[in-house]
């Protein structure tokens, strides 16, 4: 019998992709609403493969960083 990781590991993806088809339909989003998400999804695409190309992980130590205060306002800190 198949551990319980394992089997958590095989239907994650599955079992994501069932719940957001029933999620879109029981929420009946308009067309406004699915493309503004859109458009904030591939803003976030965008960002992600811009920092794919600039971030090596696991070459050298990050010394630079955009950190968030709590004051919710963005500073530019350098360690």
């Amino acid at each position: 019998m198949p551990s319980w990781s394992r089997v958590a590991t095989r239907l994650r993806v599955p079992v994501s992709f069932i719940f957001a088809a029933v999620y879109l339909w029981i929420a009946r989003p308009t067309w406004i609403f699915l493309v503004a998400g859109s458009a904030v999804v591939l803003a976030g695409l965008g960002v992600r493969a811009m920092a794919s190309g600039y971030i090596r992980k696991n070459a050298e130590l990050a010394t630079t960083a955009l950190m968030l205060t709590r004051a919710t306002h963005c500073i530019w800190a350098q360690f």
